[in-house]
């Protein structure tokens, strides 16, 4: 339906393309519409072209003051800064920075302090260790019966005092079988090692995985040594694999088991 100006009549309503009046006043009043339709449209589109223009030109003048500064200009023609809870950008940025400083000290200091009451511990334990290995000995105490483990991995609970230290300080037990039977000149050495690799196990990091694995073949490595020092019939060939594996699910048994054969050697007076 249009609706169309027609003299002083009033309007004229044509409906599906008829003229309700005779067909020259129709066709006039077309006329008269589509030249107002006309000029409607070329205001319209003056417009448009007149905004899009406007619109190019703040389009090209915010990629100049981009150009020019490096940042999004503002409407106040500053700066622009994201503040974010009453902080800008350059504060959170230094904020992370100083917690990150702060975590590290911490860790650094933790291992510090843990570091130092580990060695106080060992300096304790070898005080006392030369009494025990000076002990009588009872068992058998010919080479033949070293030739094998004399203790079985399950029998842990059998030396109370062994089975201490191999449970609460495997890291010193450990040093202390590795330097008593000479494949270490340090027990300080071989201690510090066990530890540092422990440090980074216990840390929440992607490198425990691997790096537990790296302490599992060192022990499993030295516990090969262990067999070829005592002429064991069982040594090399799947024997690497059988230590690897109790190590990786049995890690204070096997140290224990290992401390027991050093410690009845010494005290049997084992030439190894």
């Amino acid at each position: 339906v249009a609706v169309l100006p027609f003299g002083a009549d009033g309007a004229v309503v044509l409906r599906g393309g008829e003229a309700s009046l005779p067909d020259e006043q129709a066709e006039a009043a077309v006329r008269e519409s589509s030249g107002h339709l006309l000029v409607e449209a070329e205001q319209q589109r003056g417009f448009s072209l007149s905004s899009t223009a406007k619109r190019m030109k703040e389009v090209v003048a915010s990629f100049v003051e981009v150009w020019r500064r490096g940042a999004p200009p503002s409407p106040d023609n500053e700066p622009h800064i994201v503040i974010v809870n009453g902080v800008n950008h350059e504060q959170q940025v230094l904020m992370a920075a100083v917690q990150v400083a702060i975590i590290k000290a911490v860790l650094l200091g933790s291992f510090l302090i843990w570091f130092c009451l580990v060695a106080l511990v060992a300096k304790f334990y070898l005080g006392q260790r030369e009494a025990s290995l000076t002990a009588p000995f009872d068992g058998p105490a010919a080479a033949e019966d070293f030739r094998s483990f004399r203790a079985g991995v399950c029998a842990w609970y059998e030396r109370p005092g062994i089975c201490l230290w191999g449970c609460c300080c495997p890291a010193i037990r450990w040093a202390d079988n590795i330097w008593t039977m000479g494949l270490m000149r340090s027990f300080w050495f071989a201690l510090m090692i066990f530890l540092v690799i422990q440090a980074i196990v216990t840390g929440d990091n992607d490198a425990a995985n691997w790096t537990f694995g790296i302490l599992v073949i060192l022990c499993a490595g030295y516990r090969q040594e262990l067999r070829e020092m005592f002429q064991m019939h069982r040594r090399g060939g799947m024997t690497y694999v059988e230590d690897f594996c109790l190590y990786y699910w049995c890690f204070c048994c096997m140290i224990i088991q290992e401390a027991r054969q050093v410690d009845d050697a010494v005290r049997s007076g084992h030439p190894a």
